[in-house]
């Protein structure tokens, strides 16, 4: 299935107190992937709810002190690391953006934690907002 919004990041300094903070919100919560990403520097798990489809949750965590997650946490503090849009292609959506005058952070698409293509938008082009695209 198809989601205009695939997931929301959210940085966090121990993924194990996330999952149990979020499960007591919403109890529906169940981890479905956690893997460690090692080009990137960081562990990801997704929360998806158990009954309905909807946007996941990616919990991330800086595995070292010079990863951009733990940059980030030490910089703005835990919470909102960025928004990810789902789309048919990558490559041919940063190009779109491009010619439309959107500052890219990858000028090319890359692996994501789940192998999927994705890419990251400039928060400078997005009100303030790092937007992430994912390839479906």
């Amino acid at each position: 299935m198809s989601r205009l919004l695939s997931h929301v990041g959210i940085a966090v300094q121990d993924i194990g107190r996330a999952i149990d903070t979020l499960q007591k919100i919403c109890p529906d919560l169940a981890v479905a992937e956690r893997v460690t990403v090692a080009d990137q520097d960081v562990e990801v798990c997704f929360l998806e709810s158990q009954s309905q489809g909807s946007c996941r949750i990616e919990l991330l965590r800086g595995l070292t002190a010079s990863s951009p997650i733990s940059k980030f946490i030490e910089k703005r503090g835990e919470g909102l690391h960025h928004i990810c849009f789902g789309c048919a292609s990558v490559q041919d959506r940063l190009s779109e953006l491009r010619e439309k005058g959107f500052e890219m952070i990858d000028d090319s698409p890359r692996t994501g934690a789940l192998g999927k293509n994705i890419a990251f938008i400039h928060p400078s082009s997005t009100h303030g907002t790092l937007i992430e695209l994912e390839e479906e």
